[in-house]
């Protein structure tokens, strides 16, 4: 573990607002699961062998699923979702935002600050909506907000970066 993931994890841990449901969309292996201010937690991941590194964390509910299809009806309170997002094409990227602004009253997820380096693969031979590993800025996903409220919150770096280009997004 790096030098400064642990405060990562405090910083993010406190943009998200206290909720009686909290969805973490991309768990992994659950690692906020237990720093999370919530009555009942739900991990979901496509990945069957992260699921099975989150299941060794105990007693959590966790769901296999596709993110651009979230298995949960409107009214949520919460999702978050950390650095999911920049892993995945562009037009998949969109899709599971929509989604997660359409089951969640309370949205918090990683964002990037700038466009340099929000580009991370070159997979896309130059087709903008099959970009690989695309880090969404604000820019890109204000379209998607409509009108709902949002603030934005700069991770500090860590060390052993001096820069940082990631930010959280907290939807309302």
């Amino acid at each position: 573990m790096r030098r400064g993931k642990l405060e990562d994890e405090k910083f993010i841990v406190g943009c998200v607002p206290e909720s009686k449901v909290l969805v973490d969309v991309g768990c992994g292996s659950a690692r906020f699961s237990s720093l999370l201010r919530t009555e009942w937690y739900v991990g979901c991941d496509f990945s069957l062998e992260m699921l099975k590194l989150a299941k060794k964390k105990g007693s959590l509910d966790l769901v296999r699923c596709d993110a651009e299809h979230l298995p949960f009806k409107e009214g949520l309170d919460s999702i978050l979702c950390v650095d999911v997002l920049r892993h995945l094409p562009t037009l998949k990227g969109y899709n599971i935002i929509k989604e997660m602004l359409r089951v969640a009253s309370n949205v918090v997820f990683t964002i990037m600050k700038s466009e340099e380096n929000r580009v991370y693969g070159d997979k896309h031979e130059g087709i903008p909506s099959h970009v690989a590993n695309h880090g969404f800025t604000l820019n890109e996903i204000k379209p998607l907000l409509g009108s709902r409220r949002y603030r934005v919150a700069f991770i500090p770096p860590q060390p052993p970066y001096k820069e940082w280009n990631r930010l959280m997004l907290i939807v309302t």
